[in-house]
C-alpha cells in the first residue's frame, strides 16, 4: 500500500495469537500477499475527478456549456463529477480493507484490532496533522481575515470534521474543506474491523445490505424535515451506501477477481460512468434537495462499483489504463495529490499576469495539478514513506508491491 512475515513481539501483545484453522473452501482463494496495482491507477482517476470539478470550473466560463440543452452538457458533466470522486475513493477504501481484513482472519483465524488502527494511524495521521498544523499557523500569520476558525480545529483533530459541515451548513478554510470525506473514512475504519472480527459471512453480508438501506432512509427523512444539501452530502450515515458496495464486492468474490474478458470490463466501465454522468446531470442537489434529486447518491455509488468491477483483475495479470506505470505511481501518492490540491490552486490564484477566461483556466489547471503532483512526491518521500515502512510491522496481509 513485501510479502507477509511473523509480527514482533511487540506487534503480537495488541492482539493474543491463534491457532491457524484449516482454510474453508470459501475462502481458500484468500491466501499470500494481496496488491492489484490497477487499482492504484483507479484510485488517480478518482482524484482526477476531484481535481478537474475543484478546477476547471472555477471561473473558467464552461458553465453555460453545462446547461441542458447545450449540445457538449453530457461529455462536460465529467468535469463536475468531484461527487463520483469521492464516492469511488469510499468503495475503494471499503473493498481493499474488508478484502485484507477477511484474509487475515482466514490466516489468523481473527481480526488483530489493534494493529489495524496501528496500520491506519501510521499511514493517515502524519501528513493529515501535519497539514492541519502547517494550515492553522500559516492561515492565522498570513490571511487573519480568512483564518482557519479555531472553533473547526477539535472537530478536524478528532476526524469528525465532517460533522460540522453537515450540521451546520458550514466550511472551514478553502484548503481544508476537502479532509471531510478523510473524516468519513476513518470513522469507517473505526468500526469495520470490529464487525469483520465478531460476525460471519451470511452476518456481515446481510450487514452490508443493511447499510444499502439505510442511508436511503436517512436522506428521504432528512429531505422530509427540510433538511438542506450539507446536511446530506456530508454526512456519514448518508455516505454508507458506497461503503456497503465496496464490503459486498469483497465478500460475494470470496478472495478472487473477476476473470471478464477486455470487451466485458470495457462495457462495464462505460456502463459506470454512463450512470454516474446521467445521475450527476438529471439529479444533481440544489441547495434544498428535491425529492428526486436524492436518487444521485446511490446510482453514483453504483457507477463507482461497476467502476472497480471493470478494473479489479487477477493478481499479476493486470492490463489496461490504470495498470499503466505512471498511473500507478500517481495513484499511489493520491492521498498527498488529494490533500494538496487546494493549496495548489492558492497559489495559482496569487500569481499575477494570468490570462482570464478558458484558457487562463486550462493554464491554472495545468500550472496547479503540476504543484500537486509535487507536493505529493515531496510529501510520500520524506514524510509518508518512512512511516508506511513502520507500518510494516503491524502488518500480517501485505498490500504493497514487492521490492526489486
Amino acid at each position: 500500500m513485501s510479502t507477509s512475515f511473523a509480527p514482533s513481539l511487540a506487534a503480537q501483545t495488541l492482539d493474543a495469537p491463534v491457532t491457524e484453522p484449516a482454510a474453508s473452501p470459501a475462502l481458500a482463494a484468500r491466501s499470500g500477499r494481496f496488491h492489484h496495482p490497477e487499482l492504484d491507477g483507479l484510485r488517480f482517476f478518482a482524484f482526477l475527478a476531484v481535481f478537474l470539478d475543484h478546477s476547471i470550473l472555477s471561473g473558467s466560463g464552461l458553465d453555460p456549456f453545462l446547461q441542458r440543452n447545450s449540445l457538449m452538457a453530457w461529455p462536460l458533466t465529467l468535469l463536475r463529477c468531484s461527487h463520483a470522486g469521492v464516492e469511488l475513493f469510499f468503495v475503494l477504501s471499503s473493498y481493499l480493507i474488508t478484502e485484507l481484513l477477511l484474509r487475515e482472519r482466514q490466516a489468523r483465524g481473527t481480526v488483530a484490532i489493534g494493529q489495524f488502527y496501528a496500520r491506519r494511524c501510521l499511514r493517515i495521521w502524519p501528513l493529515y496533522y501535519s497539514f492541519l498544523a502547517v494550515t492553522f499557523v500559516l492561515r492565522r500569520w498570513l490571511m487573519p481575515a480568512g483564518t482557519f476558525d479555531s472553533a473547526y480545529l477539535p472537530w478536524f483533530l478528532l476526524f469528525v470534521g465532517n460533522w460540522p459541515m453537515s450540521l451546520g451548513g458550514l466550511s472551514p478554510c478553502w484548503e481544508v474543506s476537502p479532509l471531510w470525506s478523510i473524516s468519513v473514512e476513518e470513522q469507517f475504519y473505526l468500526v469495520c474491523p470490529l464487525l469483520l472480527k465478531r460476525l460471519r459471512p451470511r452476518w456481515l453480508m446481510a450487514a452490508a445490505v443493511g447499510c444499502l438501506i439505510l442511508p436511503n432512509l436517512v436522506r428521504y427523512g432528512m429531505v422530509a424535515n427540510g433538511g438542506n444539501n450539507a446536511l446530506v452530502y456530508n454526512n456519514t450515515f448518508c455516505r454508507l451506501d458506497a461503503f456497503a458496495l465496496g464490503a459486498l464486492i469483497a465478500l460475494a468474490l470470496k478472495g478472487a477477481a473477476p476473470t471478464f474478458s477486455r470487451t466485458v470490463r470495457w462495457l462495464i466501465g462505460a456502463g459506470g460512468l454512463l450512470l454516474i454522468v446521467a445521475a450527476v446531470r438529471n439529479f444533481e442537489t440544489t441547495q434544498i434537495p428535491r425529492w428526486a434529486d436524492l436518487a444521485m447518491y446511490p446510482l453514483v455509488s453504483l457507477g463507482a462499483a461497476l467502476l472497480l468491477l471493470a478494473t479489479l483483475q487477477p493478481q499479476g495479470a493486470a492490463t489496461g489504463l490504470c495498470a499503466r506505470p505512471l498511473l500507478v505511481r500517481l495513484g499511489r501518492i493520491s492521498y498527498g495529490l488529494y490533500v494538496f490540491h487546494m493549496v495548489a490552486f492558492l497559489v495559482i490564484g496569487i500569481v499575477p499576469g494570468l490570462p482570464q477566461g478558458i484558457v487562463g483556466s486550462l493554464l491554472k489547471t495545468t500550472a496547479s495539478f503540476g504543484i500537486t503532483v509535487a507536493l505529493a512526491s515531496l510529501s510520500y518521500r520524506f514524510l509518508e514513506h518512512p512511516f508506511l515502512k513502520l507500518k510494516e510491522r503491524f502488518t500480517y496481509i501485505s498490500s504493497r508491491p514487492l521490492k526489486g
